[in-house]
């Protein structure tokens, strides 16, 4: 997957409140009667926001 910056560097707290909030927005939106917005936020956020929110996390190893 071609990623046009360097996930490494970008902190995992800051991807996840840029997730949350966009489907948080969307959601609110959706709940306000929108349709338009709503419906791009929403696919946005779960199609690439979200994605790259789970890449930032760190993985971390089981101690052998």
């Amino acid at each position: 997957m071609l990623i046009p910056f360097d996930m490494k560097r970008m902190s995992p707290q800051v991807a996840i409140g840029v997730a949350a909030a966009t489907l948080l927005i969307g959601y609110g939106d959706l709940w306000r009667g929108g349709e338009t917005i709503s419906a791009m936020l929403l696919t946005v956020g779960y199609l690439i926001i979200v994605p790259i929110a789970i890449m930032t996390v760190p993985r971390t190893r089981p101690p052998e």
